[in-house]
């Protein structure tokens, strides 16, 4: 098994208190797919014949037309999961933001894997309830944080997503989507997201124009964040 896929199928959400034995298993009947930016990675309503683990790049997931309520996946989200635990459909569109590459998990035979064990299906919907807590506590928590706070809380989180959680010093890190569209993910508008990258260049947060972000210091990223008196700012 690649290192590389092992280490973001160990570290999934839904996969983090699976046993290595069955992430093995997991990786072994499912396949690798790249994508590039702008390709259809599930169409809603179709037969949830298997789901997606971002093992880079990112994607959006929303209705076509609409603008409005699409959600954002990074490296380490999973697509379509939910569908195939119930064996429903897909109820909407996803599609890459970035080129990329995902891990493919077939649906049969990833349910007949559960069937075998039962122990690894609660682990699977202890981690994936887990997962819900920690969205819907995002969700609220976020509206009390300041622009500032906020951005700064996203770049750390895809920080770790896409350089590793035990990583340290300067670091270079690519937004998911365009600026526009970030804001809304984070609830502001985008001229609030740009004077909040503003602020951050003074703890060494800087952008670049290929979407890149240059951090400084993780160190100080994750201290600015953490600090009480940062919800000032």
């Amino acid at each position: 098994m690649d290192l590389n896929v092992a280490y973001h199928v160990a570290n999934a959400p839904a996969f983090t208190l699976l046993p290595e034995e069955d992430r093995r298993r997991l990786v072994s009947y499912s396949a690798l797919r790249g994508f590039a930016a702008g390709d259809l990675l599930v169409p809603a309503d179709s037969p949830a014949q298997e789901f997606l683990l971002l093992l880079t790049g990112s994607a959006v997931l929303g209705r076509s037309g609409e603008g409005k309520g699409q959600e954002i996946c990074c490296t380490g989200d999973l697509i379509g999961f939910e569908a195939v635990l119930d064996g429903g459909t897909h109820v909407a569109d996803a599609r890459a933001l970035t080129e990329g590459l995902a891990l493919g998990v077939p649906a049969e035979p990833f349910r007949d894997h559960l069937a075998a064990r039962f122990d690894v299906m609660l682990g699977l919907l202890a981690a994936t309830s887990a997962r819900m807590r920690a969205t819907v506590h995002e969700i609220t928590e976020i509206k009390l944080l300041s622009t500032t706070r906020r951005l700064a809380s996203f770049l750390l989180g895809l920080a770790r997503a896409q350089t590793g959680p035990a990583a340290r010093g300067p670091q270079r890190i690519l937004l998911p989507c365009e600026k526009h569209m970030l804001a809304e993910r984070l609830g502001m508008q985008p001229e609030s997201l740009s004077r909040a990258f503003a602020k951050l260049r003074g703890i060494g947060v800087t952008t670049r124009r290929d979407q890149a972000v240059a951090i400084a210091s993780l160190e100080e990223l994750t201290h600015f964040c953490g600090d009480p008196d940062g919800t000032s700012q």
